[in-house]
C-alpha cells in the first residue's frame, strides 16, 4: 500500500495535540503513516512545540479550519493516501493494522480509487450525554453517509482530486468531503476515532 499523509488542523491545540501524535507513532514506525502536517491558525500556547518534538511539518496559515485542511494537502507529499484527522482526535490502537489490511485488499481489487475509509466516532467522556452524541453520529453516518467534523477520514490522493476535495473542504468542511463521497463510498472501520472532550 501507499503511505499515508495525515492533516492536521491546529489552534491552541497543545495539549490534546499530544494525544493525536502518540496515536500515529506505530503507524509511523511500521512506515504506515509517511508524514504528519499540521497547519496551524496562529497558536500562542505550546503547539508548535509538540510538533516540531514530533517530527512533524509546520504550515502557518491565518483562516479556518476548513482552508487549513485544503493548505495541508497543497502541502502534503506525494504519498497515495490522505487522512485529515481534528487535533483533539486520537485513533484507537491498533487502528493502522485494520487500516493496511483494507488499503492493501482495495489495492489488490482494483478499488483503491474508488472508496473512502471512514473511522467511528466515540467519546472518552462518561454518561449519557456522551452516549447520545456517539448515537447520533452513527445515524448521520448511516442514514447520510455524514458526520462530524471531528471525524477521521481517509482516502486516496486520486479520488479526493476527483472529487474536488480541495474546493469542497474550502466550501463544506469535512463532513461536505464525506457527503460528495457518499454512503455508497464509504468503508465504515471498527476502529475508532476518539474525541477527547464533548464538543
Amino acid at each position: 500500500m501507499g503511505m499515508i499523509s495525515v492533516v492536521i488542523p491546529t489552534l491552541n491545540s497543545e495539549t490534546s495535540l499530544v494525544q493525536c501524535l502518540s496515536s500515529l507513532v506505530p503507524a509511523a514506525a511500521e512506515g504506515v503513516v509517511r508524514e504528519v502536517i499540521v497547519v496551524d491558525g496562529g497558536s500562542q500556547d505550546g503547539t508548535h512545540r509538540v510538533a516540531d518534538a514530533a517530527g512533524c511539518s509546520w504550515v502557518a496559515v491565518d483562516s479556518n479550519p476548513d482552508m487549513r485542511l485544503a493548505e495541508g494537502v497543497r502541502n502534503a507529499g506525494r504519498g497515495q493516501w490522505l487522512m485529515f484527522l481534528a487535533p483533539n482526535v486520537h485513533l484507537e490502537m491498533p487502528w493502522h493494522n485494520e487500516v493496511q489490511s483494507i488499503l492493501d485488499r482495495l489495492s489488490r481489487s482494483g478499488q483503491a480509487d474508488q472508496l473512502g475509509l471512514v473511522f467511528r466516532t466515540r467519546n472518552d467522556a462518561f454518561g449519557t450525554r456522551a452516549r447520545l452524541v456517539e448515537a447520533f453520529q452513527e445515524v448521520k453516518a448511516a442514514l447520510f453517509g455524514s458526520g462530524s467534523d471531528l471525524e477521521a477520514l481517509l482516502l486516496s490522493r486520486r479520488l479526493f482530486d476527483e472529487v474536488s476535495g480541495e474546493r469542497v473542504l474550502q466550501e463544506r468542511g469535512l463532513s461536505g468531503l464525506r457527503r460528495k463521497l457518499g454512503r455508497g463510498r464509504q468503508i465504515r472501520l471498527k476502529s475508532a476515532a476518539i474525541v477527547q472532550s464533548l464538543p
